[in-house]
């Protein structure tokens, strides 16, 4: 997947694993490193982690003495993804869809599709 395509969630979601790993190994990634990892714009970026702090109340902030984000909150976890029974209904009927062209060439195409 291109970077460029990858959903809010995959960056928000890797953010957050930056942030926890920094934490871990002592070094704290800034907005640098979130850019190079994501390869986003500074707006984007911005965009993103404002979501995190406002909508997911992630315990992100900036550590000006080692420059970069750690989690005041070492527990936190993000919420789980919530769908509806539409989006549900139409997961299991892509699998099932996917089910009947499993062992031949088109199933490589079609996963990447659905």
């Amino acid at each position: 997947m291109l970077p460029a395509s990858r959903p809010q969630y995959y960056r928000i979601k890797r953010i957050v694993d930056m942030v926890r790993e920094g934490s871990e190994g002592g070094y704290l990634p800034n907005r640098g490193d979130f850019r190079r990892e994501l390869e986003v714009s500074p707006r984007t970026l911005a965009r993103d982690l404002d979501f995190l702090r406002d909508e997911e109340r992630a315990p992100i902030e900036y550590d000006a003495k080692a420059h970069g984000y750690r989690l005041t909150d070492e527990s936190y976890r993000l919420p789980p993804v919530r769908i509806s029974r539409k989006e549900a209904f139409g997961f299991a009927l892509a699998r099932k869809l996917l089910a009947a062209f499993e062992g031949t060439p088109k199933i490589k195409p079609l996963r990447g599709l659905i």
